[in-house]
């Protein structure tokens, strides 16, 4: 197709297709421009799915609206290509139209054939159509008074208007052809070329490439093509970054953490004295550099009667500038007399033995093998008495008991546990096996009168008692 003077604003396309026993059908849509089908470049692509309960041998004409219009200059060649779907023979409605070579054209083995140069196929054409729904004029060059006679020794003017808010382009090439009668000059050609005011540019690289933890400097000129001078020149606010602008030369430095590898795309925007802005992207590769992880507490482990024992999480220890996964271990390496140590996937507790002097090592290894270690010293100045010390780990709340009895367990990692609520007389009025759920035990004891009451719990590592009182 040849778009008409004042451009085309293409928005539907059509074609007359044959599915033959094909239920469901694929089709594709091109839109290429340029001076050939060979050397065409796809402008715009969609597909379409066509659905049918019956067999077709005769066809039907598809309309295929575009989601987007695509616009075309004037007199642009340009090509629609359906692709059709694997399985059927011949998808594709012909009529009668007469000579028209290089227009009808077929893909097949990796090559465009004219369909009319095909033997049996002259005169005929593809059943397919073009169309746009409102029309825009987008001819940004008119032409005027472009017939008459030019007697020798005379010259003549041919008006030209342009109108540079009809183009799509910044850069617009249109090329005038004069055909006289001249036998030395039939066919004269003039180039106009209409350039549209842009914004200032930049004078960037496209990539820059920077390690983690490093600093990038990058300075940066602007110029305006028009000479219409500089307004301003901004970006946005981007993080561990700084920018500045004065006099033409801009700077802007970038300092990624270990936590930014990867590629990092910034926005310079630009404007005129005439109102008219551009933008300018450039894109930053980080490159990932890893750090072993940091010790951030190497205080020593302090056990007494107010600190009966040790609990960490191993995140409060240790810390990865790479913000990655981790694997932790916990070893007592000094006197196993003294402490013993539990250790499960991000946390661990030391537990006093007897009073003394031990250390534990603390390990920490990051997703890239790097590993460090930290020893820290243990002092155990006074410890509790196991009964003593699982009866810090729980505790009745509330407390007055009305209706239900509510455990609650810190630290205790057993999942179930014997409880026996003993009267003043000393004797056993309830015993029961209890599950540990969202960290409590609940127990109805609407059958116990009012009165104080002991409440022992029995479990792996000992029992000890509590008080309840009942309402």
């Amino acid at each position: 197709f040849i778009a008409p003077a004042d451009g085309f604003k293409l928005s539907n396309v059509q074609t007359w297709y044959i599915p033959e026993g094909l239920s469901s059908s694929e089709i594709k849509v091109e839109i290429r421009a340029g001076s050939d089908i060979e050397t065409s470049s796809v402008q715009y692509s969609e597909s379409f799915v066509l659905t049918s309960s019956e067999t077709n041998m005769k066809g039907l004409l598809l309309d295929f609206k575009l989601s987007e219009p695509v616009s075309l200059m004037p007199y642009e060649k340009f090509y629609v290509v359906f692709t059709y779907p694997v399985g059927v023979s011949g998808p594709q409605g012909i009529v009668t139209a007469g000579d028209y070579p290089n227009t009808f054209l077929m893909y097949y083995i990796d090559q465009w054939y004219d369909i009319q140069a095909i033997g049996g196929f002259a005169g005929v054409g593809l059943m397919m159509r073009a169309a746009e729904k409102e029309a825009e004029n987008m001819n940004w060059l008119e032409i005027s008074n472009i017939e008459g006679t030019v007697e020798k020794g005379t010259e003549k003017s041919i008006q030209i208007t342009l109108h540079p808010e009809r183009s799509r382009r910044d850069l617009n090439t249109a090329v005038m052809t004069f055909n006289t009668n001249d036998p030395y000059n039939e066919k004269l050609e003039a180039v106009v070329t209409l350039r549209k005011n842009q914004g200032p540019e930049l004078v960037i690289n496209e990539d820059y490439i920077v390690n983690e933890a490093d600093t990038l400097d990058v300075n940066f000129g602007v110029v305006d093509a028009e000479g219409d001078g500089i307004k301003s020149v901004t970006m946005q606010a981007y993080k561990n970054t700084t920018f500045s602008y004065a006099d033409g030369v801009g700077h802007f430095t970038y300092i990624p953490t270990y936590s930014d590898s990867g590629i990092k795309t910034f926005e310079i925007e630009t404007e005129d004295n005439l109102g008219v802005k551009s933008t300018r992207e450039f894109k930053v590769e980080v490159v990932n550099v890893n750090v072993a992880p940091i010790v951030i507490n190497d205080a020593h482990i302090i056990i007494d009667t107010e600190h009966p024992q040790y609990k960490s999480s191993f995140d409060k220890i240790f810390y990865d500038p790479d913000n990655g996964n981790m694997i932790y271990t916990a070893v007592i390496i000094g006197d196993e007399t003294v402490a013993k140590v539990f250790k499960s996937d991000n946390e661990f507790i030391v537990t006093p033995l007897k009073t003394g002097f031990s250390k534990i090592e603390l390990t920490a290894l990051d997703a890239d093998g790097d590993k460090t270690v930290t020893v820290k010293n243990i002092v155990v100045n006074a410890l509790l008495s196991n009964e003593e010390l699982l009866a810090r780990k729980w505790k009745i709340y509330p407390n007055v008991v009305s209706d239900e009895l509510v455990i609650h367990l810190n630290g205790l990692t057993d999942r179930t546990f014997q409880v026996r609520i003993i009267n003043q007389m000393g004797a056993v009025v309830d015993s029961f096996e209890a599950d540990v759920e969202n960290g409590m035990i609940r127990e109805s004891v609407n059958r116990l009168s009012s009165g104080v009451y002991l409440v022992e719990l029995l479990g792996k590592e000992g029992k000890s008692i509590n008080k309840m009182i009942k309402k």
